[in-house]
């Protein structure tokens, strides 16, 4: 049987949850090009774009590492958590969550933290007051980082029962995350040069490509979005 799990399409999961020794790809072994399961021309196991069957050349590819793993585990446990209705993410719950664990766990530092979860004290200053919103792999190196289960840091007001005794120096070391600009004015023409192609692709794909979050282009960029939907329509 042939299946595709909903947590592999989930950008920051780069590793089965189940099966911690297999990186999760999205270029074809065949034809080598970047394919997208999801597609509508897409068939269950088999490469969208060349139709190749994708299992036919696995072999020895790079090593899933540890942040890898811990990161897809608790991404099943908050997917998991929100199907059964046992988890509903609220925004000042979660503030209020990250202020505790700055406080309790690392002193009032902020910069600690934020280096363990690899992200800018910044961002981590941001998002603490509540200026931005998390984006799910912010949420899940915190997860990490804190050893706190993502669904409670991001669904229920702690408690000092829910903390590790201590945290030290982190097994796990995230990357710093890379700062995404938005010139959004290149990105409209970009959306308006794929609304024009034969076959337009959808918002998501086209994004996913260049590295960009849908839900913040859409947002911002409604009419380039309505243009691009509408063609895809014909």
């Amino acid at each position: 049987v042939v299946y595709s799990r909903l947590i592999w399409h989930l950008s920051p999961v780069q590793a089965c949850p189940f099966h911690n020794d297999i990186r999760l790809v999205d270029v074809c072994p065949h034809c080598k090009r970047q394919f997208f399961p999801l597609a509508p021309s897409a068939l269950p196991g088999r490469c969208p774009r060349c139709a190749q069957l994708l299992g036919d050349a696995i072999g020895s590819g790079p090593q899933t590492t540890e942040a890898e793993v811990a990161v897809s585990v608790e991404a099943q446990r908050l997917l998991d958590a929100t199907l059964r209705g046992g988890c509903c993410p609220n925004q000042v719950t979660f503030c209020a969550n990250l202020r505790f664990l700055r406080d309790r766990l690392y002193s009032g530092l902020p910069s600690l933290l934020a280096k363990h979860a690899g992200i800018s004290a910044s961002s981590l200053y941001a998002l603490a007051i509540g200026r931005s919103k998390p984006g799910l792999a912010t949420v899940l190196r915190l997860s990490v980082a804190t050893q706190v289960p993502v669904e409670k840091l991001v669904s229920v007001a702690l408690q000092a029962s829910d903390l590790p005794t201590k945290i030290e120096r982190p097994s796990i070391v995230f990357q710093p995350a890379r700062c995404q600009v938005y010139q959004w004015e290149e990105i409209g023409e970009m959306i308006i040069r794929a609304a024009k192609a034969k076959r337009p692709p959808s918002l998501n794909n086209l994004c996913k490509t260049a590295g960009l979050d849908p839900g913040l282009v859409a947002s911002k960029l409604p009419l380039e979005t309505a243009a691009l939907n509408k063609q895809r329509q014909v």
